[in-house]
C-alpha cells in the first residue's frame, strides 16, 4: 500500500554489501527495478523473498521479459532436497545438473558443499510453482541409476487464475465466490458451511 522513498531503498540495498555492481530504480509506483551484475548476489538477494525497509515489506520477485506489473512471477527460490544421494554423486557438476530438471538452479547450501552432511544434499533453485514437478528423478547411468526422491522445501502458495502469491486456485475466493462471507453463512474451504450466529 506504500513504500519507502527511493533514496531509502538503495540505502537498504548499500548496506547489505553486494559484491558486484547493481543499480536500483522505480518502474512504477508499486515495483522497484534491481539489477544485478554478478550470480552471487543475485542468488542472495533472490533467495530471501522478501525484506524489510522502514517496516514496509517488500516481496522479490523474477524480472521475465514477460514481467507484467499487473501479475505476480511465479518463479521463485525454492530449496530442493535430495535425502541419500549417492556420495559421489556431491559434485557441483551433478548437482547443477539434478537442479536443472526443476529449473535453474542458484546455489548449493554450504553444508552440501563441503560435504559435511552426507544425509542429504540441497539445492537452491528457480523453480515455476506455477507448473507440476516430479518428486522422483533417475540419477546416474540407464543400466547402474536409480530414483532419487527430490524434496522441495516451503513452497510458497500461488493462485494461477489471480497470478498473485499468498493464496491457491482451491482458496481463491474468485473462482469460488461461494467462499466469501455473507449475512446467512460463512463458506468454508472444501464446500462446507457454518451458520452465522
Amino acid at each position: 500500500m506504500r513504500r519507502p522513498n527511493l533514496d531509502a531503498i538503495r540505502n537498504f540495498f548499500a548496506s547489505l554489501k553486494l559484491t558486484g555492481f547493481y543499480s536500483v530504480g522505480l518502474l512504477d509506483a508499486r515495483h522497484v527495478a534491481i539489477q544485478l551484475s554478478n550470480d552471487l548476489d543475485y542468488s542472495r538477494v533472490f533467495a530471501r523473498r522478501s525484506y524489510f525497509i522502514h517496516n514496509c515489506q517488500m516481496r522479490v520477485l523474477k524480472w521475465t521479459p514477460f514481467f507484467d506489473i499487473k501479475e505476480e512471477s511465479p518463479i521463485v527460490p525454492i530449496w530442493i532436497s535430495f535425502p541419500n544421494l549417492r556420495l559421489h554423486f556431491f559434485n557441483p557438476k551433478v548437482l547443477h545438473a539434478l537442479g536443472t530438471i526443476f529449473g535453474r538452479p542458484l546455489q548449493t547450501d554450504q553444508a552440501t558443499a563441503s560435504r559435511t552432511r552426507p544425509s542429504v544434499a540441497r539445492v537452491l533453485v528457480e523453480v515455476d510453482i506455477s507448473k507440476k514437478h516430479p518428486k522422483e528423478v533417475w540419477v546416474g547411468s540407464k543400466a547402474f541409476g536409480y530414483l532419487q526422491k527430490a524434496e522441495f522445501e516451503k513452497i510458497p502458495e500461488f493462485c494461477t487464475h489471480c497470478k498473485v502469491h499468498g493464496h491457491a486456485n482451491v482458496d481463491c475466493f474468485k473462482l469460488h465466490p461461494e467462499f466469501k462471507k455473507t449475512d446467512n453463512y460463512v463458506s468454508m474451504r472444501h464446500g462446507s458451511a457454518v451458520n452465522n450466529l
